[in-house]
């Protein structure tokens, strides 16, 4: 069976401590933090997916598709994407 591939824009945000909250603002989203107490600041954005939440930690990328969003490892996003320039 013959095999496609696709080539879509998306739009891209890397989470980093500074934008965690604006990123789960922008993904519909929440900011998630320790309940340990360990660190006074969000460490995780649960993202919503077609398949429930997923945890997108500080590095990781949160990428729209078509008005769905998925986190991406930095490793699966530099797989997966390439910069526009």
């Amino acid at each position: 069976m013959p095999m496609f591939m696709k080539k879509v824009l998306v739009e891209a945000r890397q989470v980093t401590e500074d934008d965690i909250t604006p990123i789960a603002k922008w993904c519909g989203g929440t900011a998630v933090c320790p309940s340990s107490g360990e660190k006074p600041f969000p460490v995780f954005v649960n993202v919503p997916t077609r398949d429930g939440y997923k945890g997108a930690q500080i590095g990781d990328w949160v990428v729209k598709e078509e008005n769905k969003f998925r986190p991406y490892t930095p490793e699966a996003f530099a797989r997966e994407f390439e910069t526009l320039q």
